[in-house]
């Protein structure tokens, strides 16, 4: 078999889609969904509501923890107790024209030093599902 040289490789540079339950995970889909996993929900410090923020210069989401009594707030809910939560807002993306058309992950969130999650647009990419392994087969 022939061998290729070397500098022929051309290396895949997107950043990758991944889930580790001890890291923070946040998707949005195109219902204007945003789902974070229980770790990221803790690290916010359980909202039991948040903000949203936008930053257009550097298209860049962020969720601010909030109170229910706050006009703005976006209730969060419980969507599968041991795994996640969700706040929902489609006239969020809409107001600032984010185009959402497939459920997209956050691989380098972070919570900043004023606690705001940090959801950068421009290092998106599309979320993969990957089963669950309690989830039992049929």
């Amino acid at each position: 078999m022939r061998e290729r040289h070397p500098s022929r490789w051309i290396e895949f540079k997107e950043t990758a889609a991944r889930r580790f339950p001890d890291k923070l995970y946040a998707t949005i889909n195109s219902k204007g969904e945003f789902v974070i996993n229980l770790n990221t929900y803790v690290l916010l410090k359980k909202p039991q509501a948040v903000v949203l923020l936008y930053d257009r210069e550097t298209r860049t989401i962020g969720v601010k923890r909030s109170h229910v009594e706050v006009p703005n707030a976006i209730l969060v809910r419980r969507r599968h107790d041991r795994y996640n939560r969700v706040f929902r807002c489609k006239p969020f993306l809409v107001k600032h024209g984010i185009d959402i058309q497939q459920t997209v992950q956050f691989p380098t969130a972070v919570i900043d030093t004023a606690g705001i999650l940090i959801l950068n647009l421009r290092e998106m990419v599309l979320s993969t599902h990957m089963p669950r392994k309690n989830t039992k087969r049929r």
